[in-house]
Parts: structure tokens; sequence; C-alpha cells
């Protein structure tokens, strides 16, 4: 927490880069863990290698050159040879809402009104409108083992038809979709099983396998389920294949081959995490799990044991 040197303890976004350092993304403030001690990037109006906006809705990696952070309204850019950022003025003023790297090396941007994608120097390639979308927004966008685009909209689960600029639904969801109506808010896609978790604040955390076709609600409509009507705000698959599974109420462990829910949360002696309202989740290369809340940041670095 901002004891420990952090900027401010309510975390945003979380990433590992290639050096193996922790960046977390805070509303005050983007800061860097080596290890040892935290080091805060902040916002200096008289500096304009400084980061954008103290505001840091996301961190990812483009590759060993760089980190891209989604700062509003343009977003910035850290250079690791410099160790100073740089800022990226796209045709748009709107919100990056949702970023993602694809196979080879360009990017995807997601806004309220369109996909933006982009090359690895953030040249605009080409621009496809969402509408047929509604009012739905872009949540995240995962490039699947057979090639295909998904795209996670706050009102479904699409293909992209890169071609026609079309979306068509995903077999299986959108009669699920008609049953629960979900507002998704966050997505997770596992390459490894070729399996998308996609989770919102309301009615479903859903998981589809591509390869069998096969589509769950995993939130048990029984009241007494621990998952049972939770919004979900974060979700990760570790190298166990353990579903860690971030909500409003805490952290959830779930074993999918065993059946088997761990809940973890703050109590009232102090123990466990240190909010019940998780924001983000990152497994690192030593796999430990980090738990970024609304008041704090959590390393669980005995997860074998859990």
């Amino acid at each position: 927490n901002v004891q420990n040197g952090l900027s401010d303890n309510y975390i945003r976004s979380l990433q590992q880069d290639y050096r193996g350092h922790i960046w977390i993304g805070t509303s005050e403030g983007l800061n860097r863990f080596d290890g040892t001690v935290f080091r805060p990037f902040l916002r200096n109006e008289k500096d304009s290698a400084s980061i954008f906006s103290n505001i840091s809705e996301g961190v990812l990696n483009l590759n060993n050159r760089q980190l891209l952070i989604l700062t509003h309204p343009v977003l910035s850019l850290f250079h690791f040879h410099s160790q100073q950022f740089s800022t990226v003025s796209l045709p748009t003023l709107q919100k990056t809402l949702s970023a993602t790297s694809d196979h080879d090396g360009k990017l995807w941007l997601g806004y309220s009104d369109k996909l933006v994608q982009t090359d690895s120097s953030m040249n605009v390639l080409r621009s496809f409108p969402l509408t047929n979308s509604g009012k739905s927004t872009p949540v995240n966008m995962h490039r699947l083992t057979n090639g295909q685009l998904v795209v996670v909209l706050s009102d479904g689960i699409y293909f992209l038809d890169e071609h026609s600029g079309n979306l068509g639904p995903v077999s299986g969801f959108a009669a699920l979709h008609q049953k629960t109506s979900p507002y998704l808010s966050y997505s997770f896609y596992h390459p490894g099983t070729n399996t998308l978790y996609a989770g919102g604040w309301t009615s479903g955390f859903f998981m589809i396998n591509f390869t069998s076709g096969a589509v769950q609600n995993l939130q048990s409509a029984d009241p007494e389920s621990p998952l049972y009507a939770i919004p979900v705000t974060s979700v990760i698959k570790d190298s166990r294949n353990l579903l860690w599974i971030g909500t409003f109420n805490g952290l959830y462990l779930y074993d999918e081959q065993l059946g088997k829910i761990t809940h973890i949360k703050k109590t009232a002696t102090g123990q466990g995490i240190t909010d019940n309202q998780v924001r983000c989740l990152l497994e690192d290369r030593e796999k430990n799990i980090w738990i970024g809340t609304a008041n704090g940041l959590n390393r669980l670095s005995n997860a074998a044991q859990i």
C-alpha cells in the first residue's frame, strides 16, 4: 500500500515486463516494483517525458522495448532504453477502453464506437465501426488458435469478419445470452485449452470452449453457492490450470477438474486480502499470484498450498 511506497491504494492494472519487474497502474500514478522497492511514475506538467496521466487503466507489453499505458485522452508509451515516456496521438480523442496485442505484433484498440488495428509503431492500419452493436462497448479482443478474432462487447461475444468488418454471434452463446442478458466487463482467453472466460456485473460468468463448442454459465443459480450473483472484475488461469476469479466479494479459486471452489477474502481479524473489491490479477514468472484491490496490492507467494 502507500505505506510501502505505492503512489495509491486503488489498483487498476497489473503487468510484468521482460525483466521480471511488476508494473502497477493506480488512480494516482504508475508504479514499478523491482522485487525490493516501488518506484512511482507521476504526471509532471513541466516534463514532456513524464506519463501523460496519473490514471493508468491498463498496461500492455508491446515488446522488449516499450510498454503501452492506457491513459486518457492520449495513450502513453514507456521506453525501456531511455526510462522515459512519450505520447501516442491517434485520430480520436475518445477514451481507449481496451487494448490487446496480436500474434504478429499488431495491436487492437477498442473504443465506444469502433475497433482500431495498428502496427507495432502505433500507426493506424484499419478501423472497424461498431454500428451493429447497439450501445455496447468493447471489453477485449482475442485471437484464437485457429486465427479467428473474437470481440467481447458488453452486450455479447462475437466473431469479427476482418474483410467485411461485420460482427457475427458466437454459436451457442447467443441463446445463453438471451436467457441471462449479461453486461460483460471482463474476459480472458487461455490458448492452451482454446477457452474464453467472460464475466460481468450481472447474470453470468461464462466459459466457451472453441474446440468442443461447449458453452457454460459457471455462475450458480443457487443462492448458497459461492459463485452466486457475483460481479466478475478479473480472471486468470494459472500455470497449474487453476482459475482465479476476482469479484466484488473477494477472490475465488476454482479447480475445474475437482469442482472445488476456495473463497479468499478480507476477514474481520485482518487476515486474507486487503479488500474484497478485487480489480485485477496477475501470475508472475515465479508463479506468485498478484491481487490488485480497491485498497492495496497483495502477493500470494504460496499459492500452491491453497
